[in-house]
């Protein structure tokens, strides 16, 4: 599948550009933690909006298309 496919399918999903962790977490069927865990390796980032931290459906999206390797 495409980037451009898997952008399209992740925004419809979640009518959003950001995703909040548990909805990221749910995009690359991993628990919460793992996420986590993957964001402190530096395998995928997240932005920090306030008190919450966000992933861009772009990002999410590679990661889905090329795997993460930690």
């Amino acid at each position: 599948m495409s980037l451009k496919n898997i952008i399209q399918d992740l925004h419809s999903k979640y009518n959003t550009l950001f995703l909040t962790k548990r909805q990221a977490a749910d995009a690359l069927s991993v628990s919460v933690a793992t996420l986590d865990n993957y964001r402190r390796a530096g395998a995928i980032t997240g932005k920090p909006r306030g008190r919450k931290i966000y992933f861009s459906i772009e990002e999410i999206a590679k990661a889905l298309r090329d795997g993460i390797e930690v």
